[in-house]
């Protein structure tokens, strides 16, 4: 059974994402068997300690309810030697208001992963759903707007010490196994995203994506995702 073809993989992502952003032929060759988002007249660079500099796109929230928010999105395609696919992944960011830019790099916070993989590993097939999300921490809006950027600094490295302090304290309590971490890392969860547990199926929570699921999957996450943070936006408001 014939796999997934380069050209019909990328013209499935531009497909959607000209449509969602705007913006024709959003991909871009990397060489080494990968695809990001490319700089366009609309794009911003952004970075983290894992990627270092990478482009984003505005996500297209409803100016009427985003309450001055700042929304982005960067998509990342891995493909194998055949062309199959082996991963696609997509971050939704949110503007870091509180924190400064470093040249024409804008500072931003990870809210969500989504992430699909075909890796074959034991551990990818038995553990980790496919397609699923990863939800991440951010600071609140609510709340530290209080705070003047100075006086934030000292604030964020006195919770820093605080924090360090508390799990000093629990690693020399006796028995420190049986207390939890203050620091467990919730991010790593994969959230199922099309699960089917209701079928009598050992691989109900793993899906394959090619170039045939991958233009319609993709279509309605971001419009989910969309519809999501609106859905969040209007509840804030």
């Amino acid at each position: 059974m014939p796999g997934s073809s380069l050209k019909a993989t990328t013209n499935a992502i531009n497909k959607v994402l000209g449509k969602f952003a705007g913006v024709v032929k959003a991909l871009e060759n990397n060489d080494n068997g990968s695809w990001s988002l490319r700089q366009d007249t609309i794009s911003f660079n952004t970075s983290n300690e894992r990627d270092g500099v990478f482009a984003v796109y505005p996500f297209p929230i409803n100016s009427s309810i985003s309450k001055s928010i700042n929304f982005f999105f960067s998509v990342s395609l891995i493909l194998k030697a055949n062309e199959d696919i082996e991963s696609l992944n997509i971050r939704i960011l949110k503007g870091d208001e509180y924190s400064v830019g470093d040249g024409n790099i804008i500072p931003t916070e990870l809210l969500l992963r989504i992430e699909w993989s075909n890796e074959t590993s034991s551990e990818a097939l038995t553990e980790h759903a496919q397609p699923h999300w990863h939800i991440h921490p951010y600071k609140s809006n609510e709340v530290e707007p209080i705070f003047k950027p100075d006086i934030k600094k000292i604030f964020d490295e006195l919770v820093a010490s605080e924090a360090q302090n508390i799990t000093s304290l629990i690693s020399d309590v006796p028995n420190e196994g049986a207390h939890p971490n203050v620091n467990t890392p919730m991010y790593k969860f994969h959230l199922p995203m099309i699960a089917e547990w209701d079928k009598d199926s050992k691989v109900a929570i793993n899906k394959k994506l090619d170039d045939k699921n991958l233009e319609k999957w993709l279509r309605e996450c971001l419009n989910y995702t969309k519809n999501q943070l609106e859905f969040i936006l209007k509840k804030m408001n």
